[in-house]
């Protein structure tokens, strides 16, 4: 293939307003003439991952057992309430996992409080960054309600099971 054919083909690939594509359209003439220049300027500003198979189900075990809890969400720390803290998190390992497809983002939604998870948009599910900012950005006053609520709708439940059992039913006639 041509040098010119590899850049045209790459540059298709580039997302308009994106890093990479304002790192490609900033690059000076000499790093674009060839394709081995091209590449060498890309691996210098985005090298290779250099995690190990181990590191990463290490990162995606570590994803999967970070599940947000009631006591953690509504802890405050440094002015910044659990579950921001929370969500900052499971993004730096996101980051570390590259998962440009948002593959690993159905899991850590699937594994939140309810309480916090019907507060967040649909529109949030579909990327990292949408997720995180939807996250960041709930006020406490849901999710602190939503907690309550879910607090008694489990009591009720209970109530509602005992009342029904068979040691406090009369007895039969």
């Amino acid at each position: 293939i041509k040098d010119e054919d590899a850049i045209f083909f790459f540059e298709l690939k580039l997302v308009p307003g994106k890093p990479a594509e304002t790192w490609f359209q900033s690059l000076p003439a000499t790093d674009r003439d060839t394709w081995a220049h091209l590449k060498t300027a890309f691996l210098a500003r985005w090298p290779p991952i250099s995690t190990s198979p181990a590191q990463v189900a290490s990162l995606r075990d570590r994803l999967e057992r970070d599940v947000l809890t009631e006591e953690e969400a509504l802890r405050e720390e440094e002015g910044i309430y659990g579950y921001v803290h929370w969500v900052r998190r499971i993004r730096r390992t996101a980051r570390e996992l590259e998962d440009p497809q948002h593959h690993l983002l159905a899991s850590v939604i699937s594994k939140l409080p309810y309480a916090v998870y019907r507060n967040i948009p649909p529109t949030s599910q579909t990327s990292w960054d949408l997720f995180e900012a939807a996250v960041s950005d709930l006020p406490l006053r849901a999710v602190e309600g939503s907690f309550l609520e879910s607090r008694v709708h489990g009591a009720m439940l209970e109530w509602t099971k005992q009342q029904n059992s068979p040691a406090s039913l009369p007895p039969p006639p």
